[in-house]
């Protein structure tokens, strides 16, 4: 019996990019899951594809609900007996495909407000509801995506989203420090430009001059694809990552590191 064939993760964003690509690889591994996602068929669908509730609930809420967080994660904990860890891909509004977006003097203010609820509130919310369940099961980890924006800033991501994206790696380190007694590990990851379909639509009209000129400021000259976030979330959560916590783990194919 493998290391995952005993855990329960809670995926949030699960219907697509990222967390459903981790979602695909955390079963594929032995893992339950829990799919959160406000696009309650998609997670549906994925339930079936993934072989069915004895291996995946569907939870359709919005993560920056108390309330419908708190019983999607009693559901989770109900159905398979405990939570062991929480994948956090739930985020968005980058303002990629909205250029007079990108300024402090042109953002709506409400999008400052929505870029903090979705990107760092649903953290907060999400870890709060989570943690008793894993301190309880005995340890597990907290996985949470940040962005590459946040380490270095953007010419192409708007201030809500480059700021909310660091407030993440903060609170990481701040849970990391606060858990680490409960046997409680909290990493992040930074992806790159990754091709999700969010992403790939707001890319959709830029030119292939304009994309080749994105690839030759990336050493490794393409962008992330879901599966290779979905890789580096499956090692924080896995024991070769035991020694690891408070950290965020740069996946952007070397546009920066330290």
């Amino acid at each position: 019996m493998g290391y995952f064939d005993e855990r329960v993760v809670l995926i949030t964003g699960a219907a697509h990019g990222m967390g459903h690509a981790t979602a695909r690889k955390m079963v594929a591994a032995g893992a339950q899951v829990g799919l959160i996602d406000i696009d309650g068929e998609a997670i549906t669908r994925l339930t079936t594809d993934l072989g069915g509730e004895a291996k995946a609930v569907p939870l359709r809420a919005d993560v920056t609900q108390w309330d419908e967080v708190q019983a999607a994660v009693e559901r989770l904990a109900a159905t398979f007996g405990k939570v062991t860890d929480l994948v956090n891909c739930a985020g968005g509004l980058s303002g990629l495909a909205h250029p007079h977006r990108r300024s402090i003097e042109t953002l709506p203010l409400e999008e400052w407000d929505q870029a903090f609820a979705l990107n760092v509130k649903s953290v907060f919310l999400c870890s709060r509801a989570c943690v008793p369940h894993i301190r309880s099961a005995g340890g597990g980890c907290i996985v949470s995506v940040s962005s590459s924006a946040a380490r270095q800033g953007s010419t192409q991501a708007g201030p809500q989203y480059v700021a909310s994206k660091a407030a993440i790696i903060g609170l990481t380190r701040q849970m990391a420090t606060s858990f680490a007694r409960d046997h409680i590990r909290v990493n992040a990851i930074a992806p790159g430009g990754t091709e999700s379909e969010r992403f790939l639509a707001a890319m959709a009209d830029r030119t292939p001059e304009e994309i080749e000129r994105g690839f030759s400021r990336i050493p490794l000259h393409r962008h992330g694809q879901p599966d290779d976030m979905a890789s580096a979330i499956y090692f924080l959560l896995s024991q070769e990552a035991s020694y690891i916590t408070g950290c965020t783990l740069d996946v952007n194919g070397g546009i920066w590191f330290a």
